[in-house]
């Protein structure tokens, strides 16, 4: 499993499906006007169970189910279990309020391919969901990093020694080879850390990481 983030740039992103299944208007909403904002993605909404199966045979699956545990006519884990199968050629992403450890694995055993927060930053949304429709799994970095049952209303910024230090790299200019080089890893070790520098922080980009870093007086 996963926590991190990819970079922005909708010109080089593969166009993402995602249809958005809930039954709090405002926050579909909400959800489907940023994404559209944000370009590659193609966004249908929902507000039931029957609404999702309907969606998926009459589409043949998305990319990204997000999915309300909440919504009308869902049957916790099962219905999980369901829409996870019948969109067998894509992720499902459980959207939902505050959630244990143990609750987030067990809906990642009934299919479930990444928890999205109701109280996530919609500005990191883009992020989360391109790595979910990538292959990846995802979850929030509090919950990865030893958290409990709560979350921090913002992005974490809990950085690792190790992190903090591909940061400084970064603000100094050096690519990703030459961090990599520096830090004998692999260059393609230090994409991946870079993506959950970015999730942390809720940055766009590695240049964005680095901005908000200074913000924030994280590096000298």
């Amino acid at each position: 499993m996963y926590s991190g983030s990819q970079s922005g740039g909708t010109d080089q992103e593969q166009n993402v499906s995602l249809l958005v299944a809930g039954d709090h208007e405002l926050l579909r909403d909400a959800i489907s006007e940023i994404l559209r904002r944000e370009g590659g993605f193609s966004v249908e909404v929902t507000g039931s169970r029957e609404g999702v199966l309907k969606q998926i045979e009459e589409r043949g699956g998305f990319d990204v189910i997000l999915l309300d545990l909440q919504m009308p006519g869902m049957s916790g884990l099962d219905s999980l279990r369901e829409v996870a199968t019948s969109n067998a050629n894509g992720a499902v992403a459980i959207l939902a309020g505050e959630l244990t450890r143990d609750v987030v694995m067990s809906a990642f055993k009934a299919g479930a391919r990444g928890y999205i927060p109701k109280t996530l930053p919609l500005r990191a949304l883009p992020i989360a969901l391109r790595l979910i429709a990538s292959g990846e799994s995802y979850v929030p970095a509090w919950l990865t990093n030893g958290g409990g049952t709560t979350q921090a209303d913002g992005p974490s910024f809990d950085l690792l020694p190790e992190e903090l230090q591909i940061l400084e790299a970064v603000s100094e200019g050096r690519t990703n080879k030459q961090i990599a080089f520096m830090m004998d890893v692999t260059e393609g070790a230090i994409k991946m850390k870079m993506r959950t520098i970015c999730m942390k922080l809720g940055a766009k980009n590695r240049t964005h990481a680095v901005v908000i870093a200074r913000q924030h007086m994280m590096l000298r």
